[in-house]
C-alpha cells in the first residue's frame, strides 16, 4: 500500500469512526514506510482541526436557528394574543350596538309620548281659550246689565221728582223705590265681587299661560336634543358635522378656517370653548384615539352641550362644528 492509499484509510477512518484502532495501526504502518509521511501526517491533523472547527460552526448555526425558532413562537403568541384582543373588541362594539339600537327604540317611545303630552296640551289651551271666551261674554253682559241699571236709575230720579209733589202715597212709593235701590246696591256690590274674581282668575290664566309656555320651551329644547341624537346615530352623521364646521368658519368672529378639505379652530374658536369641555374632550382622545366623532359628541352628553351653547349664546350648529375641529386637531397631535 502506498503513502496515498493510507492516508485516504486514515481521513475515512476519522470521519466515519470506526474506530481509533485502525488510526493509529494505518499511522504506524505509514511511518514505517516513508519518514515524510510524518509531515503529511500533520497536515491531515490540520485538515482534521478544520474540520471539527466547521463542526462546532455548524453546531453555532444550529443554536442561532433555535434562537430564531424561539423568537418566531413568541411572536406567533403575541400574534394569537392580540388577535384575541381583536375578537374582545369586536365583541364589545357588537354589544355597543346593541345599546344603540335599545336607546333608538327608547327614543322613538319617548317621542310618542311627547307628541301625545304636546296634544294634550293643545287640547288644555283650546279649553282655556273657551273659558275665557265665556268669562268675556259674562263679563260684556254685567256691562249691558249695569247700563240698563243707570238708565233705570234715571228713570227712578225722574219719577222720583215728580212723585216729591205728590201725597202720602208718593212718600210710600218713594220708600219701595229707595228699598229697591238698596237692593240695586246690593246686586252691584255683588257684580263688583264677582269682577274682581274674574280678573284674579284671569290672573291665574295668565300664570298658567306663562308656566305652559315654559313647559313649551322646555319640550322644544328636548325635541331638538332628540332630532340631533338621531342625526348623529344615523349614517349621515359626516355630513351633518361637516356642515356645522362650514357654519363655524362662516360666523363671525370666525371660529374655524378650512384648510386642504380640513377645518382647524382659529384663535377665536380655542377661546370660544370652556376650558373644562376642552380637558374632558383631550382626556376621551387620549384614551381612544380612533373614537368617531358623533360617538365622542354622543359621549360628551347633548344635553350638557345644548345648556352650553345657550349659556354662550351660540347656535347649536356652530358649536357642534367648533368641537369637531378642535377633536380634529387633538388626533393630529398625538
Amino acid at each position: 500500500m502506498n503513502t496515498l492509499g493510507i492516508i485516504a484509510i486514515v481521513i475515512i477512518a476519522s470521519i466515519s469512526g470506526t474506530g481509533t484502532i485502525i488510526t493509529v495501526l494505518a499511522l504506524r504502518r505509514a511511518m514505517m514506510n516513508n519518514k515524510e509521511f510524518a509531515s503529511q501526517i500533520e497536515q491531515i491533523g490540520h485538515s482534521l482541526g478544520g474540520v471539527v472547527e466547521r463542526i462546532e460552526g455548524i453546531g453555532r448555526a444550529f443554536d442561532a436557528i433555535s434562537t430564531r425558532n424561539e423568537q418566531m413562537a413568541q411572536t406567533l403568541d403575541s400574534v394569537i394574543t392580540r388577535a384575541e384582543q381583536i375578537n374582545q373588541n369586536v365583541e364589545r362594539l357588537a354589544e355597543r350596538n346593541e345599546q344603540t339600537s335599545r336607546t333608538l327604540e327608547n327614543i322613538t317611545a319617548r317621542s310618542e309620548n311627547i307628541g301625545q303630552t304636546l296634544n294634550g296640551i293643545v287640547e288644555r289651551l283650546e279649553q282655556t281659550n273657551g273659558t275665557l271666551e265665556k268669562v268675556a261674554g259674562h263679563n260684556e253682559k254685567a256691562s249691558q246689565l249695569l247700563e240698563g241699571i243707570v238708565e233705570r236709575n234715571e228713570q227712578i230720579g225722574q219719577t222720583f221728582d215728580s212723585v216729591v209733589k205728590r201725597s202720602e202715597r208718593t212718600s210710600r212709593v218713594l220708600e219701595r223705590i229707595v228699598k229697591s235701590n238698596q237692593e240695586m246696591i246690593y246686586k252691584l256690590d255683588n257684580i263688583v265681587t264677582r269682577n274682581e274674581q274674574t280678573g284674579r282668575i284671569s290672573g291665574r290664566v295668565a300664570e298658567r299661560h306663562e308656566n305652559i309656555s315654559r313647559a313649551l320651551t322646555v319640550l322644544e329644547g328636548r325635541i331638538e336634543i332628540l332630532s340631533y341624537r338621531d342625526e348623529l346615530s344615523a349614517s349621515g352623521w359626516q355630513t351633518k358635522l361637516r356642515a356645522c364646521q362650514r357654519q363655524a368658519a362662516r360666523h363671525e368672529p370666525a371660529y374655524a378656517q378650512a384648510q386642504r378639505n380640513k377645518y382647524r379652530l382659529t384663535d377665536a374658536g380655542r377661546a370660544f370653548l370652556p376650558p373644562d369641555l376642552k380637558k374632558e374632550i383631550n382626556d376621551i382622545l387620549c384614551e381612544d384615539s380612533s373614537i368617531e366623532d358623533n360617538e365622542l359628541i354622543l359621549s360628551l352628553g347633548l344635553p350638557y352641550l345644548f345648556e352650553t351653547s345657550q349659556q354662550k349664546q351660540a347656535e347649536f350648529d356652530v358649536f357642534l362644528g367648533v368641537i369637531t375641529s378642535f377633536a380634529d386637531e387633538i388626533r393630529n397631535k398625538t
